[in-house]
């Protein structure tokens, strides 16, 4: 579904991202990690096709995804940034998203919205940080894309909203399997959620294991300081 082969972005002399390698063949849901600044976005932009890699190969559901309109409409990418039309209330975008994306689940969609206590009459630009958030993250996950790209999606919620949307995230993976990869600083909430670590470091992939095998790699000290050292 996914493959990258020795994949590098840079921008200008900056260089972003150097030697990235995985592939993904199945769904399931990953966690994508690593420092600020380690081109975890950039990597998610080329998958999604909204960025174009500088060198190396990228496949995504068997296509080269930049300006891939085939790739596009099995791939949906969230993130802060994420803008709708002006114009339309949050009801329109919703009921408007099946012309996007085939499989959009419109009925959890407005049932998610409502849980929330985010009137469906509201225009997106209306909507504070947090509300903006749980509302792209709902359109993320009623889209059922084949690939789920979340980019800090709990950006701005609360933790009991934060918990309710992991339950949704599993259950709705459970019932329609996707590929579904989570870049966000709330991974510690996902233990349960994750299946999978995809660590960048210095431009490529230090480590891409299940959490089991990662949780076994790390040791945890407890006590005096100078017994610790």
């Amino acid at each position: 579904m996914i493959t990258c082969k020795q994949l590098q972005k840079h921008y200008g002399k900056k260089e972003i991202l150097t030697d990235v390698s995985f592939q993904i063949d199945e769904p399931k849901i990953i966690g994508l990690i690593g420092r600020n600044g380690v081109g975890k976005s950039t990597l998610l932009k080329i998958i999604a096709g909204h960025a174009k890699a500088s060198k190396g190969y990228i496949e995504v559901v068997g296509q080269k995804p930049f300006q891939n309109l085939t790739v596009a409409a099995n791939v949906i990418f969230i993130e802060d940034a994420m803008t709708f039309p002006a114009v339309l209330t949050l009801k329109e975008i919703l009921e408007s998203a099946k012309k996007f994306y085939a499989k959009f689940a419109t009925d959890l969609a407005f049932k998610l919205l409502k849980f929330s206590n985010i009137s469906e009459k509201n225009y997106h630009t209306q909507l504070s940080k947090g509300q903006k958030a749980t509302f792209n993250l709902i359109y993320g996950i009623a889209s059922r894309s084949a690939i789920t790209l979340l980019d800090e999606p709990m950006n701005g919620m609360d933790e009991a909203i934060r918990n309710d949307m992991y339950r949704v995230i599993l259950k709705d993976f459970i019932a329609y399997p996707r590929v579904i990869i989570i870049s966000s600083h709330y991974l510690n909430e996902m233990e349960q959620l994750i299946e999978d670590i995809l660590l960048l470091h210095k431009g490529k992939v230090a480590l891409f294991a299940p959490v089991e095998e990662v949780q076994e790699l790390a040791v945890k000290l407890v006590g005096q300081k100078g017994n610790v050292e």
